[in-house]
């Protein structure tokens, strides 16, 4: 986790009884606009995101800490007051 907290990222881990379940790593851009990177290879994490009112704003192919290749979308977000 620090290793993402030095990128400037924040997280969020959600938890069912006790179990993570659920990883989401953000940034803030100037506090209008919250990003955050989803795995293609889960479409329903897409859908959730966009039902949000999250856009994909690029597409790309990441390492994850074990050196795997990941299809990532970023998605946006516009923050309101």
């Amino acid at each position: 986790m620090s290793y993402y907290f030095k990128k400037g990222e924040q997280v969020f881990i959600g938890y069912i009884d006790e179990q993570p379940v659920a990883m989401l790593r953000f940034t803030l851009s100037g506090k209008t606009i919250c990003e955050c990177k989803v795995r293609m290879s889960v479409p329903r994490n897409i859908e959730s995101y966009h039902s949000l009112g999250y856009s994909v704003t690029k597409e790309s192919k990441e390492k994850n800490r074990n050196g795997c290749s990941l299809s990532v979308a970023t998605m946006e977000k516009q923050l309101t007051n």
